[in-house]
């Protein structure tokens, strides 16, 4: 009896694994279970982190010309220099090197930000990737 007992045990068991194994198969998908976690762009922006600076100097002005108009001009060139980075003007001075006026200079400087990934579950995410 005992050893009847234990069969059907057994079964049961058997049953309820493989119910499961199914169900786990049918709905990972579903839920976004099936897959490892990593920081992956599909898993979207979560914030910036400051990844460095870039530094370059104006054309020659005229000193009636407005130094942020001249750094915006330059931060286009910076924001194709750094694809997939946010770039923003840090501050502007008035460069060293002066020509005779009404001639100036100035120096850019810009702050350069890094996307950092939200950290989930993802198809995209390979089986050794591991979440920072």
């Amino acid at each position: 009896m005992t050893a009847r007992a234990t069969v059907v045990l057994l079964c049961v068991a058997g049953l309820f694994a493989a119910t499961g194994l199914w169900a786990w198969q049918t709905h990972c998908e579903q839920y976004g279970l099936c897959y490892h976690a990593c920081r992956t762009a599909a898993n979207g922006i979560e914030y910036f982190k400051t990844t460095g600076a870039a530094h370059d100097k104006s054309e020659w002005i005229a000193a009636g010309a407005s130094p942020g108009s001249e750094c915006l001009a330059l931060l286009s060139v910076m924001k194709k220099r750094y694809p997939g980075e946010q770039v923003a003007i840090d501050y502007v001075n008035l460069a060293n090197e002066r020509k005779p006026a009404p001639f100036y200079q100035y120096d850019c400087f810009f702050e350069i930000k890094s996307p950092v990934f939200y950290s989930a579950r993802n198809k995209a995410c390979k089986a050794d990737s591991q979440s920072h």
